[in-house]
């Protein structure tokens, strides 16, 4: 293995089939997936077809198959690698049939060509007039889009503007197309029917915290029994305000200092409270805020609170076995899931958990209690009223031997009939207190035992009211003793919560109850995603950052250590680069630019949070000749109307069944709106696309020999022209010249599949850039410069005026801001704009220093 330190070999060669990377800034994260997947392959004998990468750009992932290829040769192009919607594109296009698309002929809408089509489709439902929105408002559209986008869970029917979803979703697939959001909702169908001929064994994923619900959905059903290594970070669980339990007495759980306080830990199996009261146990700390269920928990007069993940060690109450109680649950088995009834202990016996033994007879991978109830009769009823309800089944997974009638055909023929249940046991599990997420039962926990006077562990949303007990500090002693626990929840917001990581025994005690450690969760883009059982994955810190001086990494620990939302990790540096971190103030975009031509000559990055002082800056930059470029400009255009609508030919023709892209040229070939009707009227009579009822004899073929000759064909014959002509053509042959140095092959499909998922980092410069490079912040995760310039540091600004109000905003701010601090080498310039301002009305606008400036020192 090339040049790695301790931390990262420890990570490339861990036999974890759950891995957890705290990655921090510049700590060699690309070097560690590159010699993980050729360890893999190596050393493991793991075939590359066997391994699926997800990164965060396009661009990291071809310089991850590079290096790949350097190290092992050929077979690193075997490996499944890209973003993870250039990955569900492709797969969506290879396996197209299998979800009702026409094979190798789907064009993806860009943000553009979605807005427009919703429009369209809007008017002619009669809720946009053409220049606004009537009877609905934009945000309750956006937010119904965002949903499904974000989550992949279909809109129910009486959501607001639910028939336009509807519709809009209707044409997208009858014109045999994708928007960039149905990339990933397609994908996600699409998964469990080709996993079994994918036959990946192993899966990567990077820069985990920004990765969303439907995402996280996506690959929990590729990894489902297999290894998943994942680069991230933790969360935590317990409110502000629970008293932990130290060698020193009782102390809030804010108030606990990881450098000088030690807890006591329980040990379930010895039942005793170890470190007495010489010896206390070391644990980490973090924060974060926290807003939905927090649950309160009651036993022996002592009583904590905590959010549903939180992990609890429990016992059957003792009385349990008297109850006769019956349970109805939710099972699941691939992408089945079913509702069912049982007795809570098979024939009343205490050591036989029902529905422990039903779950192993029917293979289920998971098993969830919805109710419980004193008698069979209750329990049957709430069966069908469950089933009728949210319209999940009540037939077994497996054929019953007693009946002619529950075979596997038939079993098939039924859920076949209903499709895909997934949505509708979220829905369930989630108007009952329950979370997907965590089951009562799962193959991962088969070995548990949950039944008689055995300890096990349960979150604290399965928890039922008097039917567990927990343990408990005994009269203030060494021993634990248990007692039954109520359990009860509320809705909160914005709540203070803490995590604690005690070791070795993962216990502490709170409030006077012994409770586990927090199960973790990812930060970012899903805040509420957990890993099922935090046992069953290992965390691995890399922790040196072999990029920064140490004075840049000094002030961007101190600026995150602000954070509440984050699991405690320091970088560090190494080297002898001392670093230097400069502020300069008055910087208006003149002065700044001024500077830059008088001293900062090449490798330069100027960043900013967002487009408006770039393009201020570049403007600048260009009268006075000095050379730059500015990351995010093609963006623009790729994005603009002029680029999409001369696109929308180039899909006509891969894709002569989109309608949507006929619409778009339909001024371009000077068809007036009445032969559109004619069109449309005709193509419905002959059953064939507008596109092939407009111009049958003449339909646009590729031209056979030269790619370039396609931009020139479809320029004359359709008399384009204009001043983004020169633009188009520009952008088409450079992206030709680069998949031709690539060997990829260079023709229409493979030009649109690119567009489709095209962003801003394809635009920015991998490593050690000449010149001056402007960009976003966002825009440069994953980059890094010899000097960087934070254009734009002042309160309103960075951060965000948004963030005043919003503390979770002004997290995201602050993480925002150390991305760009971790991307300087030698030098970090923060450059503050004149605090006051006169604006053009003749007002003084006022933005002070960023408060960023200051947490930094």
């Amino acid at each position: 293995m090339i040049n790695l330190d301790n931390q990262q070999r420890q990570v490339v060669i861990t036999d974890s089939d759950r891995a957890l990377v705290l990655a921090g800034a510049g700590s060699g994260k690309t070097r560690v997936l590159t010699e993980r997947i050729a360890h893999l392959i190596e050393n493991k004998q793991v075939s590359p077809y066997e391994i699926m990468a997800f990164t965060f750009t396009r661009k990291s992932a071809g310089e991850i198959i590079n290096r790949l290829a350097d190290r092992i040769g050929n077979m690193a192009y075997n490996v499944t690698m890209g973003t993870m919607h250039g990955v569900a594109l492709n797969m969506i296009q290879k396996f197209a049939e299998m979800i009702g698309f026409r094979h190798n002929q789907i064009t993806v809408y860009s943000q553009w060509e979605e807005d427009f089509l919703l429009k369209e489709i809007a008017i002619d439902l009669g809720y946009h007039t053409g220049k606004s929105w009537k009877k609905i408002k934009k945000s309750d559209v956006t937010e119904l889009f965002d949903g499904f986008y974000n989550r992949g869970i279909y809109p129910q029917p009486d959501a607001k503007a639910f028939d336009l979803f509807k519709c809009f979703m209707a044409a997208v697939r009858s014109n045999n197309s994708l928007t960039y959001g149905t990339i990933l909702t397609e994908f996600k169908r699409l998964v469990p029917i080709i996993k079994p001929m994918l036959n990946i064994k192993y899966a990567l994923v990077d820069e985990v915290q920004d990765i969303d619900p439907l995402q996280w959905s996506i690959i929990n059903m590729l990894t489902e029994d297999k290894s998943l290594f994942a680069v991230g970070d933790l969360d935590q669980c317990q409110p502000a305000g629970t008293m932990i339990e130290t060698t020193t007495g009782f102390k809030s759980i804010e108030t606990l200092d990881q450098n000088k306080d030690e807890l006591y830990s329980y040990c379930k199996h010895d039942a005793m409270v170890y470190g007495g009261h010489n010896k206390g146990y070391k644990f980490q700390k973090s924060m974060r805020v926290f807003s939905g269920l927090l649950y309160t928990v009651e036993s022996g007069g002592n009583s904590t609170k905590c959010t549903g993940n939180h992990k609890w060690y429990v016992k059957w109450s003792k009385d349990i076995k008297n109850t006769g109680s019956n349970i109805v649950y939710l099972m699941k088995r691939g992408d089945r899931y079913r509702i069912g009834w049982c007795q809570l202990f098979k024939k009343e016996k205490i050591n036989s958990f029902h529905l422990s033994v039903r779950s192993r007879l029917e293979k289920a991978d998971a098993s969830w209690i919805i109710k419980i109830f004193d008698n069979k009769k209750d329990a049957s009823i709430w069966e069908s009223i469950l089933s009728c309800e949210y319209g999940i089944p009540t037939i077994t997974f497996e054929d019953k031997k007693n009946t002619e009638y529950y075979d596997k055909d038939s079993i098939d023929t039924v859920f076949d009939s209903i499709g895909d249940l997934t949505e509708k046991a979220e829905r369930l599990l989630l108007d009952h207190g329950l979370d997907i997420k965590y089951p009562f039962h799962s193959v991962q926990r088969m070995n548990e035992k949950r039944s008689g006077t055995c300890i096990f562990e349960i979150e604290a949303c399965n928890m039922f009211s008097g039917f567990f007990q927990v343990p408990m500090r005994k009269d203030g002693g060494r021993f634990i003793k248990w007692d039954k626990a109520i359990v009860s929840s509320e809705r909160v917001r914005n709540v203070d919560v803490y995590s604690l990581n005690v070791e070795k025994n993962h216990t502490y005690i709170a409030d006077g109850l012994c409770t586990k450690n927090c199960i973790y969760e990812f930060r970012g883009a899903d805040p509420g995603y957990l890993l099922r059982n935090a046992k069953d994955f290992d965390i691995y810190k890399i922790e040196k950052n072999y990029r920064s001086g140490a004075a840049i990494v000094a002030g961007a620990n101190r600026l995150i250590s602000h954070n509440k939302d984050r699991f405690d990790k320091t970088m560090e540096t190494t080297g002898n680069i001392c670093g230097i971190v400069k502020v300069m103030h008055e910087m208006d975009s003149e002065l700044l630019c001024e500077n830059i031509r008088c001293s900062l000559t090449k490798n330069i990055a100027v960043l900013s949070r967002n487009h408006v002082f770039l393009e201020k800056i570049s403007s600048i930059l260009s009268e006075k000749e000095i050379n730059h470029t500015y990351v995010g400009k093609k963006t623009s255009f790729v994005n603009s109307e002029s680029f999409r609508r001369f696109h929308a030919f180039l899909k006509l023709m891969i894709n002569p069944y989109d309608n949507f892209s006929f619409l778009i040229i339909r001024d371009s070939i000077g068809l007036s709106r009445d032969d559109y009707n004619m069109v449309r009227h005709t193509a419905s009579l002959r059953g064939c696309s507008h596109f092939q009822a407009w111009d049958e004899s003449k339909t646009i073929g590729v031209p056979p020999h030269s790619f370039v000759d396609i931009f020139d064909e479809i320029s004359s014959r359709f008399n384009i022209s204009g001043e983004n002509l020169y633009q188009i053509e520009s952008f088409m042959l450079d992206w030709y010249l680069s998949s031709a140095s690539s060997d990829t092959e260079s023709d229409i499909k493979n030009y649109l599949k690119f567009i489709a998922t095209y962003n801003i980092n394809e635009e920015a410069a991998s490593e050690n850039p000449e010149g001056i490079q402007l960009m976003t912040i966002h825009a440069s995760k994953g980059l890094e410069f010899p000097t960087v310039v934070i254009a734009g540091c002042n309160e309103g600004i960075l951060p965000s005026k948004r963030a005043e109000s919003d503390p979770d905003e002004l997290e995201s701010e602050r993480r925002l801001a150390y991305v760009g601090w971790t991307r300087a080498k030698e030098l970090l310039v923060l450059a503050v704009r004149p605090e006051q301002k006169e604006a053009a009305s003749g007002m003084m606008m006022s933005n002070p220093v960023s408060r960023f400036i200051a947490e930094s020192y």
